[in-house]
């Protein structure tokens, strides 16, 4: 086990991504609620090649998914991510998340993201993320100003209108 492995916050502990969430990954990528905003549900295929591309990141790059549950009871309540990502051109270090519907309103996609922001910064040196989403998600625009990104510019993501969001990480 690594430093990374393991993220805790007051509520949530998150866990590198494995095999063994292969569960997780598919209740989630099929709930059209939460995969509204996030490219639509996706099969059970699509699940596994999810994981294993997740599974892969952590493997060349040292980080990547986390799956959050919570403390008291264990729950699995979402997943956030640290992965490396080309955007126009420019390699970039993105941050994405998403909540369990029985979760949303409770801030777990401010904890989970204000934890990564601290990894980015802390245990791997970065000096900036990003973080985008569609236009009108402006529950996860909130998040990203909630945890200090600020808007930069709008951009083509999968096809998709997006807007970037930055982070600039200054170390504590």
């Amino acid at each position: 086990m690594t430093e990374l492995d393991r993220v805790q916050t007051e509520r949530l502990v998150g866990e590198r991504l494995r095999e063994g969430h292969l569960d997780y990954q598919r209740a989630m990528d099929a709930d059209p609620d939460v995969m509204a905003t996030l490219g639509g549900v996706r099969s059970e295929n699509e699940s596994w090649e999810l994981l294993w591309s997740g599974l892969e990141h952590w493997e060349r790059n040292g980080f990547g998914p986390w799956v959050f549950h919570a403390r008291e009871t264990g729950e699995t309540v979402g997943g956030a991510a640290l992965r490396r990502a080309e955007i126009e051109g420019r390699q970039e270090v993105e941050l994405g998340y998403r909540v369990a519907a029985a979760w949303w309103g409770h801030g777990i996609a401010t904890e989970m993201a204000s934890a990564l922001v601290g990894v980015a910064r802390d245990r791997l040196g970065l000096a900036e993320i990003v973080a985008f989403t569609l236009p009108y998600n402006l529950a996860s625009r909130r998040v990203m100003e909630k945890v200090g990104f600020t808007y930069e510019r709008d951009i083509e993501w999968a096809g998709l209108p997006h807007v970037l969001y930055r982070r600039r990480l200054e170390r504590e």
